[in-house]
């Protein structure tokens, strides 16, 4: 019983660790996207 604990808590450990890499590329392509459209506007 307490190894399935660990291994699920591991499981949901990853789980979280991918949504927050998830977000930190949405953010970097948003910052990239925003960076080339100001230097075509100017």
């Amino acid at each position: 019983m307490p190894r399935f604990k660990k291994i699920l808590l591991c499981q949901t450990k990853i789980k979280f660790i991918n949504l927050i890499n998830v977000k930190l590329y949405v953010m970097a392509n948003l910052i990239l996207i925003s960076l080339l459209s100001i230097n075509i506007l100017n």
